[in-house]
């Protein structure tokens, strides 16, 4: 084996495993709870960026809080990566510490509406 074919490898061993955790992540939303959940909050993504230039995690909890937590708690990054790969959002590039006390003031990603 040359050294072309294990970098091929490598990024076919890569591919992969990222096709693997997208497949895991959207067989966690075949939950009819939480497949509800996520759209109801990808609506709230787009709420929320009809008042606002940026928006983190924080603002879609906020708007939800009287909506019934998801049964996955992975859930709000899943809206985040779904509302991205469909082009509707895109990262800003900043974080802000989170104003939520269950995620003990870690930085989050803001997004913003992406431009079309």
């Amino acid at each position: 084996m040359n050294i072309e074919d294990i970098k091929n490898k490598i990024i076919s061993q890569k591919m992969k495993a990222k096709e693997n955790k997208l497949a895991q992540a959207y067989q966690l939303i075949g939950h009819y709870e939480s497949h509800q959940w996520i759209k109801t909050a990808i609506r709230a993504v787009n709420y929320n960026l009809k008042n606002k230039d940026a928006i983190g995690a924080d603002d879609i909890w906020e708007t939800l809080e009287d909506y019934p937590e998801p049964v996955t708690p992975n859930s709000m990054g899943l809206v985040f990566k779904i509302c991205s790969k469909a082009g509707i959002i895109e990262p800003t590039g900043s974080y802000r510490k989170t104003r939520r006390k269950k995620a003990n003031g870690r930085e989050i990603k803001m997004w913003r509406r992406k431009d079309e």
